[in-house]
């Protein structure tokens, strides 16, 4: 198994998606990865890979080591 993050604060990370104007669903959509996988990455029930958490971090305007547990 290869690399894996998780976020260190996912209701920080809500706050921000809403911040920007976005719901959890079209955030994800913006992104290009499911709200489903979202969901589960906010609730720790899935780790992200490097290339999705770039993704969110980009979409995010922030650092990956900012946001996620490295």
């Amino acid at each position: 198994m290869g690399t894996t993050l998780e976020f260190k604060d996912p209701d920080e990370v809500r706050g921000i998606i809403a911040l920007q104007g976005d719901t959890l669903r079209s955030f994800a959509k913006r992104v290009g990865i499911s709200e489903t996988s979202l969901n589960r990455y906010l609730f720790k029930t899935k780790r992200l890979r490097p290339t999705t958490a770039k993704k969110i971090s980009d979409g995010l305007n922030a650092k990956v080591g900012d946001i996620f547990l490295l």
